[in-house]
């Protein structure tokens, strides 16, 4: 249980205004989203779920510690349709064009969380850096080529 506390918190930190989230069960999550975050989960087991409103629409956050002991996610939508997939990984595995542009725009952040996340049927892969930054919890996210910086801050975290 204390494995998934802390893959919740370290998968969840990022801006929780954004979202509205509530731990379920897996049995509570709809047949099409278990079934397409098992067909994602490269063989691995889940430790919990998460329903979550983001934007306005309802999805499923299935969560994981792989075996490095870091988390991984399936974010899937009522329907069974696929989100994203999201692995956190140590800054040594971020591709160097990424590290470039997170240091260039964001000098001296040391991120707490960083995560891998495939979108679009894997066509768009994205990192996100996650933790405080001047006082505030803040999120970057870089896609693999080194571009699209965006950064948001949030500075109740």
């Amino acid at each position: 249980m204390k494995t998934f506390l802390t893959t919740v918190a370290a998968l969840t930190i990022a801006i929780p205004a954004l979202a509205k989230e509530e731990e379920i069960m897996m049995n509570e999550a709809p047949d099409a989203a278990v079934a397409t975050a098992q067909a994602n989960s490269q063989g691995r087991e889940f430790d919990g779920v998460l329903r979550q409103i983001e934007q306005g629409v309802l999805m499923y956050e299935f969560i994981g510690t792989k075996v490095d002991g870091l988390g991984f996610a399936v974010e899937v939508f009522a329907d069974g349709t696929l989100w994203e997939t999201a692995e956190e990984i140590t800054m040594e595995q971020v591709p160097e064009i990424v590290v470039a542009a997170f240091n260039a725009d964001l000098p001296g952040f040391l991120p707490e969380i960083i995560e891998k996340n495939t979108r679009e049927d894997g066509t768009l892969v994205v990192y996100e850096f996650e933790g405080q930054f001047n006082g505030e919890m803040t999120e970057a996210e870089v896609h693999e080529d080194g571009s699209n910086f965006s950064i948001e801050s949030d500075d109740e975290g």
